[in-house]
């Protein structure tokens, strides 16, 4: 699970010890035949071990164990574009802001060095 969440703070309800659920997802705009369709592709394509949705801080989907912590380190860029994206394009996230400008730090800590990278990604 993330420990640092910088998208919509005080926007949106984040859960504290648990997530809160859509009942209704579909009259937030949700497709939940495109939902569907997402379901039939983790279980026919993917390996994946767990997936959840969340919209405005309530989940609107889930598959797999979500309470299980995964291993992901080498999709760490692709989960945080994912979560950054809206942010970065609306100018609320500076890209050129440093890790240890923001409190980012990794369990068992990251290097003075690590800390001193930024957000963006020079390709």
């Amino acid at each position: 699970m993330f420990k640092y969440c910088f998208t919509g703070a005080g926007k949106f309800p984040f859960p504290g010890k648990n997530w809160q659920f859509a009942e209704h997802p579909e009259n937030n705009g949700i497709d939940t035949q495109k939902l569907s369709v997402l379901h039939k592709y983790l279980v026919d394509s993917t390996q994946m071990t767990g997936f959840m949705v969340v919209q405005h801080g309530k989940v609107v989907f889930t598959y797999g164990d979500i309470e299980e912590n995964s291993y992901i380190a080498s999709c760490r860029k692709s989960v945080l574009a994912m979560l950054y994206g809206a942010y970065i394009t609306s100018g609320e996230i500076n890209l050129h802001t440093t890790l240890k400008e923001l409190g980012i730090d990794d369990i068992g800590g990251l290097l003075p060095q690590e800390k001193e990278a930024t957000i963006e990604v020079s390709s």
